[in-house]
């Protein structure tokens, strides 16, 4: 009895209908990491479609955005056609090695590679699109070095700019304050905090404006992936 169980199982596993069958119910059910082991498993047991079935697998990766799992299966695929290329470069892209997925990418799915690499000019050769509008960083640090918080919100961070002015602001109002009163030893301690609080801004605007820089960079790719992909 035991016996009988054991081969229909074995049966079960190594039936690959049941096999494929299983692995789409999983797929469908939102299993995903389950029905690619499955659907692994069906390409071992026929292998005439194993190029298709890896397909299948790379395009349920993406799904889950786990790109590097989706180049590692792509490049075992013997079918190198135009659209393994093209997903082979998108995938490159995807995991940032941008150069390279540029020997890859034909056609209009070209215009990938020159937004992710910001070749702005050559993109719009291929679809119509107008690059994004980035922020200067040393403008940026200039803004804050002339009014504290400036830089910042002229990077799009408004609070943090008006937070930034009014620590500076008061940490220097409180720096006179006790020269007045003539403690020095708190006086040099405000002094010493001001700077560090106007220094620290003209870097954090520097940074703030190259956050926001690649916060449009990423929104500019995907209305491009938008475009393409569609």
């Amino acid at each position: 009895m035991i016996m009988l169980f054991f081969l229909t199982e074995v049966e079960t596993f190594l039936n690959p209908s049941l096999v494929l069958k299983f692995a789409q119910e999983l797929e469908r059910e939102g299993d995903t990491f389950r029905a690619i082991t499955e659907y692994k498993r069906y390409a071992y047991l026929v292998p005439e479609k194993r190029d298709s079935i890896y397909f299948h697998i790379v395009r349920l990766y993406m799904q889950e955005k786990l790109y590097p799992n989706a180049l590692d299966v792509l490049i075992k695929i013997n079918r190198r056609d135009t659209v393994w290329e093209n997903l082979a470069g998108y995938l490159l892209l995807k995991t940032g090695n941008h150069e390279e997925a540029g020997k890859y990418l034909h056609g209009k799915k070209r215009a990938l590679f020159f937004a992710y690499t910001g070749k702005y000019d050559s993109l719009k050769l291929i679809i119509p699109v107008e690059p994004p509008e980035l922020k200067s960083k040393l403008y940026a640090a200039f803004l804050s070095t002339i009014v504290p918080g400036l830089g910042r919100m002229y990077a799009g961070r408004v609070g943090d700019g008006i937070f930034s002015l009014l620590a500076i602001f008061g940490t220097g109002m409180n720096a006179y304050y006790m020269y007045e009163k003539g403690n020095k030893p708190l006086f040099y301690f405000n002094v010493a905090l001001a700077a560090g609080l106007y220094l620290g801004d003209i870097y954090g605007s520097w940074v703030a404006a190259k956050r926001e820089n690649e916060k449009r960079k990423r929104k500019f790719i995907e209305k491009v992936e938008e475009e393409v992909l569609k």
